[in-house]
């Protein structure tokens, strides 16, 4: 009689433990989910924002192409039809940089929305927990819980996997622009104070693309710094998996 007694209360001690564990990952849980869903919701106004003023970039350079492109034509000085038409080539290589730099911006921006696709998935996963801090779950509840969370880890890997592949991209265009922009930027400073006319418009296309540069730069660490906060998202997010893991070890 005492050993079954004894046995009855070490089983309810341990269904308290479990229930309060379960409670208390459940609740970490929920509090990492809205962190990561309103770190998310601000992120994804950034990268609309930069998006557009990418855009907004991309149409002016296509303009200063066909500006210069135009003036060349009607340029009757030879030297001055290839000056013009050095704006001309400078301008259309800045929008097709900016245009390599729109898509990096696109490809952030969908791994945003696969990562809020996560979260909601997530927060079906906190929904079922909730309901077993309240009432204790069949086997097969558990089971499909426990496959819920591990589609939940195999997504987050492919976003790992994508986040890894962006961020390692944006290092490289930024480390190529930095050096193209120290290229350049010599290049002005040889060139010195010419009193040639010629010499010194060709100073000033010079000029115009180490500007030009700087505005890609500036947009690449822009870039760079919304995947550094995906980054702390995605860990946020990892750290919910885990969690609702241990919310459900918890069960048993």
């Amino acid at each position: 009689m005492a050993c079954s007694a004894l046995g009855v209360f070490l089983f309810a001690v341990l269904s308290v433990s479990f229930a309060g564990e379960l409670e208390t990952r459940t609740h970490t849980a929920a509090q990492q989910v809205a962190k990561a869903a309103s770190a998310l919701a601000e992120l994804k106004g950034y990268v609309a924002s930069a998006y557009i003023n990418l855009q907004k970039s991309v149409l002016e350079a296509e303009e200063n192409a066909s500006k210069w492109t135009s003036s060349a034509e009607h340029e009757p000085n030879p030297g001055m039809r290839a000056v013009h038409l050095q704006f001309a080539d400078g301008a259309r290589t800045h929008r097709t940089n900016l245009v390599q730099i729109m898509r990096v911006c696109a490809d952030i921006g969908h791994l945003g929305e696969e990562m809020e696709l996560d979260l909601q998935f997530a927060e079906l996963i906190q929904t079922t927990l909730r309901g077993f801090a309240q009432k204790q779950p069949s086997a097969p509840e558990i089971s499909h819980a426990r496959e819920g969370v591990t589609l939940l880890v195999q997504r987050m890997d492919l976003r790992t996997k994508a986040l890894t592949y962006v961020t390692d991209s944006l290092v490289a265009k930024i480390d190529a622009a930095e050096e193209r922009y120290k290229s350049f930027a010599h290049l002005v400073q040889d060139l010195g104070n010419p009193q040639d006319p010629i010499r010194r418009w060709e100073k000033a296309v010079a000029q115009s693309t180490v500007d030009s540069i700087a505005v890609e730069r500036a947009m690449l660490r822009q870039l760079a710094s919304f995947g550094a906060k995906l980054v702390d998202i995605l860990l946020d997010e990892q750290n919910v998996v885990k969690n609702q893991r241990a919310a459900i070890v918890a069960l048993h």
